[in-house]
């Protein structure tokens, strides 16, 4: 795929831009990759990337082996173009809860996400066209959990490109996904005896957290007296 536009926007950005198409698959010898596409209601559509061990024997990948190239349109020229032809590009990957928040540099909608729906994406990677030094952020391929094929077997990638209105908007369309897990905290870093009024954490809570600290660095400095 090299276009993907949304059909009422006043300046028909092209949210895909990269040396490589999106869609392109690596992956190593003996698996096999079919992928199907679908568009469905309100532009949104569906992609499906099926792995296959056309082996004999089973096959174990680790998490650079397979790459789905994702090149969106991430990179930056004049400020009129960028305002309303380039986006940030806000990457996830969470496992089975992963996703990617692309927002139009100037934030004005549409803006474009993408939700995981079946599988699980291990982390991201760039490729860089070095000779445009920091002006282009590259093409971005998402990595699959590394898996187990037996002979036959498949394994899928699935995910949905939607359109969003801004970050608000985008979280709330999530919402929408029954694998998606949201996490809010007050603080989502915790210092052991923090005085802080907003915060009223026990000793026994204190106590515990420092039992489970322990023991955890006492199973590491065995493991490295090993």
């Amino acid at each position: 795929m090299k276009t993907w536009i949304h059909p009422e926007d006043p300046y028909q950005m092209n949210w895909i831009e990269g040396k490589n198409e999106w869609g392109m698959v690596k992956c190593p010898k003996g698996i096999s990759v079919k992928t199907e596409q679908e568009v469905e209601h309100n532009n949104i559509l569906k992609e499906r990337y099926i792995f296959t061990n056309e082996m004999p024997y089973d096959i174990f990948t680790s998490t650079l082996d397979i790459a789905i190239y994702t090149p969106f349109n991430d990179n930056y020229e004049a400020a009129e173009v960028c305002m309303t032809n380039r986006c940030h590009t806000h990457i996830w990957c969470g496992k089975n809860v992963s996703y990617v928040m692309a927002l139009r540099m100037g934030n004005k909608g549409p803006h474009l996400g993408l939700m995981l729906t079946k599988g699980s994406l291990e982390g991201y990677s760039v490729e860089r066209d070095l000779e445009k030094m920091s002006n282009d952020r590259g093409d971005f391929l998402l990595h699959p959990e590394p898996f187990h094929l037996k002979p036959k077997e498949t394994y899928i990638i699935e995910w949905v490109l939607f359109w969003h209105e801004g970050k608000q908007d985008f979280y709330q369309k999530l919402r929408s996904f029954s694998n998606y897990i949201e996490v809010k905290a007050d603080f989502y870093t915790v210092f052991y005896r923090r005085n802080d009024s907003n915060t009223n954490y026990s000793d026994e809570w204190y106590a515990s957290c420092s039992d489970r600290f322990d023991n955890e660095r006492r199973k590491t400095d065995r493991k490295r007296s090993k």
